[in-house]
């Protein structure tokens, strides 16, 4: 137990430096717009790595060990270090939802979604002072955790209670910030492939939720134990895994735009530096395009300077995601997700206008009305 928790807590905090690390990079050097969310996620992993590494150091003082094996002296630093353990873990998890919700205001298209997402804001801050306000008044004194004398006289909530109650506000909190921004973005004009693909990376959030389901049915275990040096291993596992996977979760944009640019093969396309993506069938020049409707628009027809010539322009307009390849032709692709998801500036539909002219010397034009061709 004690070699699961160890190898479980060097994976986790592993990933999630590689995962920070990899999201800074890609804000600042490619994408170039940091925001209040990057700086709000790095905080919430410096405490789930704080979270992560102490029950490491409490295993030398009985964790993962019969109670009735751990000695006097050791008590005192093993409370502390769980102690540690359950106030960073208040913090990292009020940290990362501030990040997510965070990003969502940049999703926001309208004043609706943002005063519910300010909503969920501050519930959440008021549940992330109240968590650690709790954890740090558990006992009154609070040293009476580790010290006999402290302990006569003192009063104690029942701290697997408190647990139970806490993981389930924060599993609802994460439920409803998992749906919040579904409907917006599934209300996006885009085909339904694409939304299906960006609501799934939106979803992947649900991962970490299950993880905090588990975290709360394994909270079972310390109920009337007898041996809670050994019972809460599982619980402490399952809540830095909770929170690490959460962080790389929230990760995943960057992550994708990060292998667009390095390691575009892993995504199943080609990178050129114009950042043009191709996907869907080959067209004669081996060129993987997919071409989108375009809505021809006729704008009328203009005179030059001298009278002789008229010029008749011709509108394109095309929405959708894509860009032009050398056939005039547009590739559909996932760069509407792209700007969404690391342009951060809302929700836009994006439309291309291109238009053809086509010049008539004065000869070639009609001449029996005597009338311009407007």
């Amino acid at each position: 137990m004690a070699v699961d928790l160890v190898i479980l807590s060097v994976v986790f905090v592993s990933i999630t430096v590689v995962s920070i690390a990899i999201r800074l990079f890609t804000r600042t050097v490619i994408l170039k717009n940091i925001g209040v969310d990057d700086y709000l996620i790095c905080v919430g992993a410096v405490f789930a790595i704080v979270c992560s590494v102490t029950p490491i150091a409490a295993l030398q003082y009985g964790l993962g060990r019969p109670t009735a094996d751990q000695k006097p002296e050791q008590v005192a630093p093993y409370q502390k270090l769980l102690l540690t353990s359950s106030v960073t873990y208040s913090v990292s998890a009020t940290f990362i939802k501030l990040s997510l919700l965070s990003f969502y205001l940049r999703l926001s298209n309208g004043p609706a979604f943002s005063a519910l997402v300010y909503c969920v804001i501050f519930a959440v801050i008021g549940f992330g002072i109240g968590s650690i306000t709790a954890v740090l008044l558990q006992c009154l004194p609070l040293s009476s955790l580790w010290d006999e004398d402290a302990a006569v006289g003192a009063k104690c909530i029942k701290l697997v209670d408190f647990y139970y109650a806490n993981a389930a506000i924060n599993l609802t909190a994460d439920v409803v910030i998992l749906f919040l921004p579904i409907k917006i973005l599934w209300g996006l004009h885009m085909p339904l492939r694409q939304r299906i693909g960006l609501c799934g990376l939106f979803g992947l959030g649900g991962l970490a939720t299950v993880a905090g389901i588990i975290r709360l049915s394994s909270l079972k275990s310390l109920l009337a134990s007898s041996n809670p040096t050994i019972n809460i291993v599982t619980p402490l596992n399952w809540s830095f895994i909770e929170l690490n996977t959460a962080i790389f979760i929230a990760g995943a944009p960057a992550l994708k735009a990060f292998l667009r640019q390095y390691m575009p093969a892993l995504l199943g396309s080609s990178y050129s530096p114009t950042g043009i993506t191709k996907y869907g069938s080959s067209n004669k020049t081996g060129t993987k395009s997919r071409p989108t409707k375009h809505n021809s628009i006729p704008l009328g027809s203009v005179s030059d300077k001298n009278g002789s010539k008229w010029v008749k322009n011709t509108a394109v307009v095309s929405s959708g995601p894509g860009h032009e390849n050398g056939n005039g032709e547009r590739d559909s692709d996932n760069d509407s997700q792209e700007n969404i998801l690391q342009n951060y500036h809302g929700i836009l539909q994006e439309v291309t206008v291109s238009v053809k002219s086509e010049r008539k010397s004065e000869e070639g034009r009609s001449m029996s009305s005597g009338k311009a061709d407007y």
